[in-house]
C-alpha cells in the first residue's frame, strides 16, 4: 500500500498559539484533510510546531484506518528542519528528492528540545509499531501551482485558521 501525507503548521511567536493541518491519500481511500489547534503541548518554535504537525498527521492517518501495516508513506512538509529531524530519528526513513524541493540535511549533533524529543518519539513509535516505510520530501511552501503545492497551500490555510482560533481563545496548547 502506498500513501501520501502532506502536513503544515502555523505558530504565533507572540501568543504561542499554534495550529496544524494534514492532507492524506492512500490506495483505496479518498483524500482527507485534518486540522486543529495543538492541545497537549505548546510548541515554543515554528520547528517544534512543524514536528507536532507531522506527528499529528501520522497519528490521524494511522488511527483513521486508512493505512495498512508496512505502508509506504511519502511524507511531505515545507519545513526542512522538521524533515531533517525525522530523517535523523527514523533510521529506516529515506529522502525522496523532487526537482521543486530542497535537499534534506539531518542534524549532525542534535540538541533537541523536550518538545522535539516528544514529537520525534511519537513519530518513531507509530512508524515502528506498524512497520511503515517513510520517504521524506520537501515541498516549497507559499508556492503557486497545482498538485502538492496546491495541497500545501490548503494545509497552510487550515493550520493558520486553527492557530487563529486558538489565539482568539487565549489557548497556547
Amino acid at each position: 500500500m502506498k500513501a501520501t501525507i502532506i502536513s503544515d503548521a502555523s505558530w504565533c511567536h507572540k501568543s504561542g498559539a499554534g495550529g496544524w493541518a494534514a492532507w492524506a491519500k492512500a490506495d483505496g481511500h479518498d483524500s482527507v484533510i485534518w486540522s486543529g489547534a495543538f492541545e497537549r503541548r505548546a510548541p515554543t518554535t515554528a520547528g517544534e510546531a512543524e514536528l507536532f504537525s507531522i506527528a499529528n498527521a501520522l497519528h490521524q492517518a494511522n488511527a483513521s484506518g486508512m493505512l495498512e501495516d508496512g505502508a509506504q508513506i511519502m511524507l511531505q512538509s515545507d519545513c526542512l528542519y522538521a524533515l531533517g529531524c525525522v530523517l535523523f530519528s527514523v533510521k529506516t526513513a529515506v529522502e525522496s528528492k523532487h526537482k521543486d524541493g530542497a535537499a534534506l540535511i539531518p542534524p549532525k549533533k542534535p540538541k533537541f528540545s523536550d518538545n522535539v524529543k516528544y514529537a520525534l518519539a511519537r513519530i518513531v513509535e507509530i512508524v515502528s509499531e506498524r512497520g511503515f516505510v517513510l520517504s521524506l520530501r520537501h515541498v516549497r511552501g507559499h508556492t503557486e501551482g497545482g498538485g502538492r503545492q496546491w495541497v500545501n497551500r490548503q494545509c497552510d490555510l487550515a493550520a493558520r485558521k486553527a492557530m487563529r482560533a486558538a489565539r482568539a481563545k487565549g489557548q497556547k496548547h
